[in-house]
């Protein structure tokens, strides 16, 4: 026990005589203060708490939950034992328990003069008019009451999952007084075209039409507000219960019963397919598995003896169905079962060709359709449900909200800002929010962005570059960055760092094309990195001094510098590498080509926070991979084995693949000039889209080589008309009508 004398700001220790520490409530009156502990009874101070004496005469249960005192009387609520009273300031006490069913919990007492309220377990409120001598019910609507107060002539009742109650005439009648309060536990969610719609285990359903601002309450006629699982199908709504299935034709205006009312069964899942509703059952010898067609069909039981706590139906025939110990699986309509996992299964969702089962045990698994499994590397157990929204899984469970982009192989936490130890029972998405119930503490919010693009930007070969580096050999792609992603963050990689700058496209434009590089670093970037996580960054690669070696090792070397410097970044920022984007020309594409080899080849090794996007993009600008100079081929870029060959010649670029990584879109541009020392990589193998670009350029020089990636230009950035500032290569930049007919936008 403690008391404070400055309103708070400082608390001491008031324990003498109090053998019982877990106090449960408090009372006081001009005369003394009471105490009711967890197993002591009542103890009594006559000096403000200085020392405690026990008063527990006739008290034959000591687990004291509430103290109120009325006009005459101290009274005791108990655990399991009803409620005493006491004329005598807690010397004596006898049984109150006239009207009121034996063996309650009395969680609570609140009086105003000699009208008292009860608030009990499992039955309601009841309430006395003559100090407790009998009592009678004032609200009995099968909540839980858990807390009391009376302002007035107003009492008021708070109850566990439903919310509070409020009664304006001495409790003949209640009505929900929650202002949209739904601070319960939300079991799951579902979006329709009249709003967001939230069933609570407890609180029944509540709706919010302006994203969770507001909430109203949904529950005329529901069968019980107990609402383990709702659905939709267009704008018909379906909410399991603990009594059975209600359906709602008009937006939860009202429901009507939908079967299943067998008092025994708990309704735990509902799942739709083409032609079915199907419903999981929990609780005795009618658990199991039932289906039904629409109105006015019945349900049919198709696996029984089973308590389900998870469904999925990927079709009529396919069924998944989750228990506490396994999960099955039938794909004949129910008439033979199989089990595919013995784990515990509480939620089930499929998207990017997986399966997913999350449970007491974390996340599992399937790309065969539920044959065999796997864990999905997420290392919390108690996952309580799990969602798909684009090609992002979240999870929710007793550790907050996660949220992965490469189906499970790495997880990011996504809690920001909830109650501390709050778990999500539910998540549902809409547009950029997504909505998690968390237990105990209704619904949160959180806007939920994309991973934004990283642009890797590298340049080819750069011969005959004397001195120090400069300005022109920079600028296109610099220009290219502002072309990709306008709002994007840049920074440039040389010599194996990492620098940002805030500079502008306009302000790129005024540097002189003689301006040294590294002056130009030191001047305005800075190696202290400030990554925003909803703006793409594009990196501009600078290999200028090693990109005219014509010796074997260089290009292959800068490619494994270059993954170095990202998976180093990446710990710092570990959603860098979660959307990747491979922008090269010429030599610079067997650069990216072989960077990208070893992201793939040690992504089972990388940093436990580090995501790696599975499905990354590769563009090749002109690749010069290939032994395609006439004379002699750049004996570094044939890095790769002899099998590895195109039309008979080697080639160093290659759409890499390691187990679930991949690069999963390439799309190549390429001329073919017979007249010049060079011709691209025609028809790149491997790749989505090839586009030769002999017509569109016009040009039968060399000069035909370094246009293609202001080409290219002209595709992501529709409004340019020249390249490299106006100051550039001077040609006119053609445009794909590919692009423009809506093409692939992968890039974006």
């Amino acid at each position: 026990m403690f008391v404070s004398s400055d309103h708070g700001n400082s608390w001491e220790e008031i324990n003498s005589g109090l053998s019982d520490l877990n106090v449960y409530s408090l009372a006081a009156n001009d005369s003394y203060v009471f105490a009711g502990t967890k197993g002591g009874g009542v103890f009594r101070s006559s000096d403000n708490g200085a020392s405690w004496f026990e008063v527990n005469f006739g008290l034959t249960n000591l687990r004291v939950l509430a103290l109120s005192f009325t006009d005459a009387y101290l009274l005791a609520g108990t655990e399991g034992g009803g409620i005493f009273r006491s004329l005598d300031n807690g010397a004596s006490w006898s049984v109150a328990n006239s009207g009121i069913p034996g063996s309650i919990y009395v969680r609570a007492l609140a009086s105003a003069g000699a009208r008292t309220y009860a608030a009990l377990t499992t039955t309601g409120v009841y309430v006395s008019t003559n100090n407790g001598t009998s009592w009678s019910p004032a609200m009995t609507n099968g909540s839980d009451a858990n807390a009391l107060a009376v302002h007035l002539t107003v009492a008021f009742v708070g109850t566990f999952g439903a919310g509070v109650f409020r009664s304006t005439n001495n409790g003949q009648n209640w009505v929900e007084s929650n202002n949209g309060i739904i601070a319960t536990s939300i079991r799951s969610m579902v979006i329709t075209n009249s709003g967001l719609f939230a069933g609570g285990f407890g609180s029944g359903v509540h709706r919010t039409t302006n994203n969770g601002m507001t909430w109203t309450a949904s529950n005329t006629n529901l069968i019980d507000r107990h609402v383990s699982n709702i659905v939709a199908r267009s704008d018909t709504l379906y909410a399991a219960t603990a009594y059975g299935v209600s359906r709602s034709t008009n937006n939860g205006a009202n429901w009507s019963t939908y079967g299943l009312t067998n008092p025994a069964l708990t309704v735990r899942a509902l799942a739709f397919s083409q032609t079915y509703l199907t419903a999981g059952a929990y609780g005795g010898i009618n658990s199991g598995v039932y289906r039904r067609r629409e109105f006015p069909s019945t349900w049919a039981q198709v696996l029984a003896n089973k308590d389900i706590t998870a469904l999925l139906t990927p079709n009529d025939s396919t069924i998944f169905a989750g228990t506490e110990q396994r999960l099955y699986r039938t794909t004949n309509s129910g008439t033979g079962w199989d089990t595919v996992l013995y784990h515990s299964v509480t939620c089930l969702v499929s998207g990017n060709g997986y399966l997913f089962a999350g449970g007491a045990d974390g996340i599992f698994r399937s790309n065969d359709n539920g044959t065999t499994w796997q864990p999905a590397g997420f290392s919390e157990s108690g996952i309580s449900t799990l969602l798909m929204h684009g090609s992002t899984l979240f999870a929710g469970g007793y550790e907050g909200v996660h949220r992965s982009v490469n189906n499970g192989n790495n997880w990011t936490a996504m809690s920001h800002g909830w109650p501390p130890s709050s778990g999500a029972s539910s998540l549902i998405a809409a547009d950029t929010n997504i909505f998690a119930g968390i237990g105990g503490a209704g619904v949160y919010r959180d806007t939920f962005r994309p991973p934004p693009s990283t642009i890797v930007v590298t340049h080819g070969f750069l011969p005959n570059v004397v001195g120090p580096p400069k300005w022109s050999d920079y600028k296109w792609r610099f220009c290219m960055a502002d072309a990709v992603s306008p709002m994007r963050q840049l920074c440039i990689i040389r010599h194996g760092k990492v620098y940002q700058t805030q500079l502008q496209f306009n302000d790129f434009a005024t540097i002189n094309n003689s301006f040294p590089i590294d002056n130009l670093i030191n001047g305005y970037f800075a190696d202290s990195l400030i990554l925003d996580p909803s703006r793409d960054i594009v990196f501009v690669v600078d290999w200028v001094e090693e990109s005219d070696r014509n010796t074997h090792g260089y290009s292959e070397a800068a490619g494994d510098a270059l993954a170095a410097t990202l998976i180093q970044t990446a710990r710092q920022f570990p959603w860098l590498l979660e959307n990747l984007h491979f922008i090269g020309h010429s030599r610079g594409t067997v650069v990216n080509s072989e960077c990208i080899q070893r992201l793939l080849y040690f992504s089972g090794n990388l940093p436990p926070t580090v995501s790696l996007d599975q499905d990354i993009h590769m563009t090749t600008l002109d690749p010069h991979p290939a032994g395609h100079w006439l004379s002699s081929a750049m004996a570094d870029d044939n890095v790769n084995s002899p099998d590895i060959t195109h039309e008979g010649k080697r080639i160093g670029v290659v759409g890499w693949k390691n187990g679930n990584y991949r690069v999963a879109y390439i799309d190549n541009f390429y001329q073919t000039l017979l007249t010049s020392l060079f011709w691209g990589l025609d028809g790149y193998p491997g790749s989505r889209r090839n586009q030769s670009l002999n017509q569109e350029l016009g040009l039968l020089t060399l000069s035909g080589h370094s246009l293609v990636h202001t080409w290219y230009h002209g595709t992501v950035d529709l409004s340019a008309t020249n390249d490299e500032f106006n100051n550039g290569s001077g040609y006119d930049i053609k445009r794909n009508d590919w692009y423009l007919l809506g093409g692939s936008r992968e890039w974006s």
